[in-house]
């Protein structure tokens, strides 16, 4: 068929890693995850924002 795959969890992250990837953005990205995901519906296995 011609797709491709891309493994979410290829590699382990941990939220300290997370912080360190987004660095720049960090603050307005927590505060974004906030304010439109109250509810934490997206992403919530991939363990990004576990102490925010």
């Amino acid at each position: 068929m011609g797709g491709y795959q891309y493994p979410v969890n290829a590699l382990s992250f941990s939220p300290h890693d997370w912080q360190q990837h987004f660095c720049p953005v960090w603050g307005n990205l927590v505060s974004a995850k906030r304010r439109y995901d109250p509810d934490n519906l997206l992403t919530p296995s991939q363990g990004i924002f576990v102490n925010c």
